[in-house]
């Protein structure tokens, strides 16, 4: 069975689809270009690569919902919610910047309520998010963290 993986780092991007040689080949083929990146192989966990690598998938290798993945994380309020949201963001539409209207418009694909305002900036102030432009944030590493610290209901 095949897998794939997005890469992004900066304004580069690679999609790469197919068996675990060839994506090795290609991410190292690409990486090689940035002497920060040291890849051993592309199995999921088994490789250091930056935060902005993001691969929504389950372990068949398929994209998640945002309802599948919101349910995978279980955000247990509502500052959970925008960075599990967030992360899907980043991971599935490559976008590393999204404004409320963004998270509700993913909120609303996964069949949850609309997320309050009050949300943001107390992930702001937990250091989860940056308030990036006036409506923009982004996720931060520790953001990030506490998305894939958050359990799976799957595993």
């Amino acid at each position: 069975m095949g897998q794939r993986i997005r890469l992004k780092i900066g304004e580069n991007e690679i999609e790469v689809e197919g068996d675990e040689k060839f994506i090795e080949k290609h991410l190292q083929s690409f990486t090689s270009k940035y002497s920060f990146l040291k890849t051993g192989t592309a199995k999921e966990g088994s490789t250091k690569l930056p935060a902005k690598v993001i691969a929504v998938k389950d372990k068949g290798g398929k994209d998640l919902s945002p309802a599948e993945f919101v349910r995978q994380k279980s955000p247990k309020d509502g500052t959970e919610q925008v960075i599990v949201l967030a992360k899907y963001l980043e991971g599935n539409e490559s976008s590393s910047e999204f404004s409320v209207k963004d998270i509700n418009r993913v909120a609303r694909v996964a069949k949850i309520k609309k997320i309050d305002n009050s949300y943001y900036p107390l992930a702001v102030k937990q250091g989860l998010l940056n308030k990036i432009a006036r409506g923009k944030y982004q996720l931060t590493l520790t953001g990030e963290d506490a998305v894939l610290a958050m359990s799976s209901s799957t595993e």
